[in-house]
């Protein structure tokens, strides 16, 4: 049997013979705690959510004296945790070293350079990267002993003019709103909802000293929210919380350096209130999924697009799919996973208003989306979610 296993291994290698799959991993799920905005909140800092067997289980959370009140956004670094506090008093950035048994847990936090940090990335083994609503964005050096603010941009308030001037959509967007940190070849790209700008930047990897590079103006009433990259062509892909688009953005062939070269909607029409959160790119850069949240108590969707694995082009629009949940803040793509005898892809998603992570089976070979859950596990006011150990 192991001889026609390899066999069969060489002549389709991407088929369920030549599948290794573990019957476990691990989850950190972020949350809102107390978040100015968001009065319903009551999320108790970061769950660590363990898939064991066919099964969900809360191992353990990190309270809000471990990881600071809001913790909305997680990077991971083993063996740390960087951790983005959405705090109207002062934005900061908490980094959680978690031993391999999770039992030593050591934490040091640094202030920003503004208020509601809202997202963080971990842009080299010494230096992290935070967003600002509403103002800036931070490197961080990440040493022994040493979390402190390196370099800061602070996005002009000009920038943001032509913006407020031609929309009324609260606060958020009558200033910069800097809303992510997608590391990018030797930088990082940032999408600013407030601006209807991308911002690119060069980031010293020992220092975190910031470089701009590029400003890319996106259309009027974009709201560029999230991005993902396509690691082989280098097309970086942005979800337009507002234009409900998305945009795909090249280092050549469409303008000087990194520039907007396409656009396309992920809805016909733009619904009332309906809005985009996040975007993911698959492992084998074969498919691209992005969430729609939908206002009141409707479930929010996923929709999937297939990719050119060479060129990053979009070729198809693969379907759209219930995601099981209210306000589908962020979702991950599990690449391989044991499940029913079977080896199988999941996406799990949080949602914010209806308190619960979702696994949704996924097939490797269409990019289709099951049409129910596999599992559903209760979480409260979940902002994040993110691979661990």
């Amino acid at each position: 049997m192991v001889t026609i296993k390899f066999i069969l291994c060489l002549f389709f290698a991407h088929t369920a013979w030549c599948d290794t799959c573990n019957d476990s991993f691990s989850l950190a799920v972020g949350s809102y705690t107390n978040h100015a905005w968001f009065k319903p909140s009551k999320g108790k800092g970061v769950s660590i959510v363990d898939y064991v067997n066919g099964k969900l289980t809360t191992s353990r959370v990190l309270n809000t004296s471990i990881t600071g009140d809001n913790p909305v956004y997680i990077a991971v670094w083993k063996p740390y945790l960087f951790i983005a506090n959405s705090n109207i008093e002062q934005g900061s950035v908490t980094r959680v070293f978690m031993s391999s048994d999770r039992k030593r847990i050591f934490t040091r936090a640094a202030s920003g350079s503004g208020l509601l940090t809202n997202h963080v990335s971990v842009v080299s083994p010494t230096v992290a990267m935070g967003t600002n609503f509403l103002s800036s964005f931070d490197t961080y050096l990440s040493k022994h002993g040493v979390l402190e603010v390196s370099d800061s941009f602070k996005v002009p308030l000009d920038l943001a003019s032509e913006v407020v001037a031609n929309r009324s959509l609260g606060p958020m967007f009558g200033q910069p709103h800097p809303h992510m940190v997608l590391p990018y070849d030797d930088g990082v790209v940032v999408p600013d909802a407030g601006s209807d700008i991308v911002w690119h930047f060069r980031v010293n990897s020992t220092t975190g000293k910031l470089t701009k590079l590029k400003q890319i103006k996106m259309p009027l009433q974009d709201a560029p929210r999230h991005a993902a990259v396509h690691p082989s062509s280098k097309t970086v892909y942005v979800v337009g919380e507002e234009s409900l688009t998305i945009s795909v953005l090249r280092p050549e062939g469409c303008g000087d350096g990194l520039s907007l070269c396409s656009r396309i909607d992920v809805l016909e029409g733009k619904p009332d209130e309906v809005k985009l959160a996040a975007v993911r790119v698959t492992k084998d850069e074969r498919f691209l999924y992005v969430s729609v949240r939908y206002p009141g108590t409707t479930n929010g969707l996923l929709a999937g697009y297939r990719l050119n694995p060479q060129t990053g082009d979009i070729e198809a629009k693969l379907g759209m799919w219930n995601a099981f949940g209210v306000h589908p803040r962020d979702f991950y793509v599990i690449e391989k996973a044991g499940f029913e005898g079977r080896c199988v892809s999941f996406v799990a998603v949080v949602h914010r208003d209806s308190d619960n992570l979702v696994l949704i089976e996924r097939d490797r070979g269409s990019g289709m989306l099951r049409d129910y859950p596999a599992l559903q596990h209760n979480i409260s006011s979940p902002t994040s979610v993110v691979p661990i150990w």
